[in-house]
């Protein structure tokens, strides 16, 4: 899939302007929206882009994004951690106890919502604008967090090794189609084992106790594992789409 970077929408913003300069000079061009682009061009305000997310076919049901989530967007790199995020919440933070968790400071509960655990049916994180799911939330459109499923898939379907890119510890996700992710460890709760674990965030409640959602677990060299943690946790969040 071919990536689109920050350079490239600047390219075509001025390009959009000097057609719209030789709209002016015909007549058919609108003064005012001439200005307004000039005045993005200088002060470099056009549209966020990741320098190099793309939507990756893994072959599996889902696509994974290349890069990991932040706050407003997706990291510029496949080797930046992106920011940390408490399950069910969109803005990083520096504390991630309980004290500090939005649905509720007590982990016996109650939650202000996800109170209810169900095996058969898992309660996942709501998706769009006013929901509880970060990817969802942050990115808008078909983009949101992975599910329990679709990590297991992930685990299961793929060869994951850990390796050191661009001086990053962290998992090269290799599947059977020769497509691949890499997974920077970040560690989680804003440098905890950075660049030695792997924490990521799925959107699923675990079935263990309301107060915990699942993840993937990775320390180095070590196996991957489903685990879960507590829902005030800072962990990491890698996007996924239809």
């Amino acid at each position: 899939m071919a990536q689109i970077t920050r350079s490239h929408t600047r390219f075509a913003a001025l390009f959009c302007l000097l057609l719209m300069l030789a709209g002016a000079c015909a007549g058919t061009a609108d003064p005012e929206q001439i200005a307004d682009e000039i005045e993005k061009l200088q002060s470099g305000t056009e549209p966020p882009q990741a320098s190099s997310v793309s939507a990756v076919d893994l072959g599996l049901s889902v696509l994974w994004a290349s890069c990991n989530l932040t706050s407003d967007g997706f990291a510029e790199s496949p080797y930046e951690y992106g920011d940390y995020f408490s399950w069910g919440e969109s803005e990083p933070k520096n504390n991630y106890e309980w004290s500090s968790y939005g649905m509720g400071t007590d982990p016996a509960g109650p939650f202000t919502k996800y109170n209810k655990m169900n095996s058969q049916n898992p309660v996942i994180l709501e998706t769009g604008p006013d929901g509880d799911d970060a990817a969802s939330k942050i990115l808008g459109g078909d983009w949101r967090m992975p599910t329990d499923e679709e990590w297991a898939e992930l685990r299961n379907n793929c060869t994951w090794t850990w390796t050191t890119e661009n001086n990053i510890r962290g998992i090269r996700v290799l599947a059977q189609n020769d497509s691949s992710i890499f997974l920077a460890a970040g560690g989680g709760d804003a440098a905890f084992y950075i660049n030695s674990a792997c924490y990521y965030w799925s959107s699923t409640l675990s079935t263990v106790s309301t107060c915990y959602a699942w993840s993937v677990i990775s320390y180095d060299n070590g196996p991957v594992n489903r685990g879960y943690d507590n829902r005030c946790a800072g962990f990491a969040i890698r996007p996924v789409k239809e």
